[in-house]
């Protein structure tokens, strides 16, 4: 047997084929909403600059 630290790619990996469904479902909608704010923040930042 093995023990180290997990990686956070690990980490999320294993949420998102939780076995409850309820976790799995809402880590999916997270990371979306997560996709947009950072692409909200880059539109953001080169409307400043343009």
């Amino acid at each position: 047997m093995e023990l180290r630290k997990s990686t956070a790619m690990e980490i999320y990996r294993w949420f998102w084929s939780h076995p409850d469904i309820n976790v799995s479902w809402s880590l999916k909608p997270g990371f979306v909403g997560m996709g947009h704010g950072v692409i909200s923040f880059l539109i953001t930042i080169l409307g400043l600059f343009a």
